[in-house]
């Protein structure tokens, strides 16, 4: 698809230009097609879990030629440190309660799957992965809200990515959904970088 057309146009440039550095990173995927990207590549992919460093559930795969790039250390950050309580800043981000947002809360039982609903991160130390759209199932979780459910805030969608707090401020929420969702986690790249001589 579109995707993977995507990925032999960063090949096709990494071998025009001839970095001296490169980084790519894509999601976790079957070993076979991992073990193309690494031959692709010309080095094994690294498995780094931005939940290391924030509170989000992200497992992802980074290819690089930094020589040695380590896993970063377990800061051990859980979502209740990050939760936004604020009644007036949180209720801007309910969900309408319809029989399909129903669907995805399931009385705050959901799974996380495309037919199982979304999950419950009222009480997680980590919220699952931020996606390009909060609704719709799989996405980051949802929230236990005035009697029903909230999608996470900006500022815990920024937080989540490790951005500063209003980076995404001149976006609307669907644009900064976008973008963080597709976006990388700001301090794992800050982590990778840091191994640059």
């Amino acid at each position: 698809g579109d995707k993977s057309k995507l990925f032999y146009e960063y090949l096709r440039l990494k071998n025009e230009i001839n970095p001296t550095y490169f980084l790519l990173e894509n999601v976790k995927m079957k070993q076979e097609s991992e073990n193309d990207l690494n031959t692709y590549m010309g080095v094994k992919g690294l498995h780094i879990n931005s939940s290391l460093v924030s509170f989000q559930n992200r497992p992802r795969i980074y290819w690089s030629n930094i020589p040695g790039i380590m896993i970063p250390e377990d800061k051990k950050i859980s979502f209740q440190d990050y939760k936004d309580t604020d009644f007036d800043y949180c209720k801007q981000f309910k969900l309408p309660d319809t029989p399909s947002r129903r669907k995805y809360w399931r009385d705050g039982k959901g799974n996380n799957s495309a037919t199982g609903g979304c999950a419950n991160v009222t009480y997680a130390d980590k919220i699952k992965t931020i996606t390009r759209k909060q609704d719709r199932s799989p996405n980051s979780g949802l929230i236990e809200f005035d009697g029903f459910c909230r999608f996470l805030t900006r500022r815990e969608i920024e937080l989540a990515q490790t951005l500063p707090i209003g980076y995404t401020d001149t976006l609307s929420y669907n644009q900064m959904q976008d973008v963080c969702g597709d976006g990388w986690t700001v301090d794992i790249i800050a982590h990778i970088f840091s191994f640059l001589k």
